[in-house]
């Protein structure tokens, strides 16, 4: 039969020793490895904002253009109608000024020179949402160019960082 020898007190203090060791190791393990996940989750939460922040300004920029945009061709519908109303005045007044002299033959074109008018207006008019278009899409990548922080180019850093991470 074997049997077994019983530990110094010597044998059992070094066992400790070398256990608490372990332990130790273990527990700075333990904190390195709980740093780098909070250095971790801190990167993430960096990111995320840095995201969003990004994410806001090309919101914001892409508002801005599309109120440029629609303002101009608002401004382009206001001034092509209020043209169209000064030429169809043109047209239909025209004859009059001409035949001052002669009132009826005046106000016998005047039907005629009502209906010219208004079909040069009708063409006019068809014109328009083409112009609106235009202006719009022209207004919409002038605003994109500026940036709407405070009017400096993209490339200048004023404008849109989003634009800057592409």
């Amino acid at each position: 039969m074997a049997t077994t020898k019983t530990p110094t007190i010597e044998e059992l203090q070094a066992e400790i020793e070398r256990l608490r060791s372990q332990l130790d190791a273990k527990s700075d393990d333990d904190r390195r490895s709980r740093r780098r996940a909070r250095a971790r989750d801190e990167d993430d939460r960096d990111e995320i904002n840095s995201l969003a922040e990004e994410t806001n300004d090309a919101a914001l920029d892409e508002l801005y253009r599309l109120v440029q945009g629609v303002n101009a061709a608002t401004a382009e519908l206001l001034r092509s109608g209020a043209d169209i109303l000064t030429k169809l005045n043109d047209d239909v007044s025209e004859n009059a000024h001409t035949n001052q002299d002669d009132l009826p033959k005046t106000l016998n074109r005047l039907p005629a020179d009502i209906q010219k008018g208004y079909l040069r207006a009708l063409r006019r008019a068809a014109e328009v949402p083409g112009r609106m278009a235009d202006k719009f899409t022209k207004a919409h990548r002038d605003a994109e160019n500026k940036g709407h922080r405070d009017g400096a180019d993209r490339d200048s850093g004023a404008g849109s960082r989003a634009a800057q991470h592409h």
